[in-house]
């Protein structure tokens, strides 16, 4: 008999939407909407639409890297079926 051992993670602390010259950072979190605005303060280089971060692509991956190094975990998109569509 197979028995399976579920490790189940803790839900995703923030996601990242793309859309065109900008990305949405999308805090799911407490801790992410702490992180954000103590971090990420509005300025002439990134501002909010309600609670999501908008940012130039040039931030990206700068803002993913130091929440991570925070402790945020970021949504895991690699498991995601739309992202291959011969799946």
């Amino acid at each position: 008999m197979k028995t399976s051992i579920e490790t189940s993670q803790p839900p995703a602390d923030f996601s990242l939407l793309p859309s065109g010259a900008i990305s949405l950072f999308q805090p799911h979190t407490e801790k992410a909407r702490a992180w954000l605005a103590l971090h990420c303060t509005p300025s002439s280089d990134h501002q909010y639409y309600g609670d999501d971060l908008v940012v130039e692509h040039r931030y990206v991956s700068t803002i993913i890297l130091l929440a991570s190094m925070a402790g945020l975990r970021p949504l895991d998109f690699s498991s995601r079926n739309d992202q291959n569509p011969a799946a």
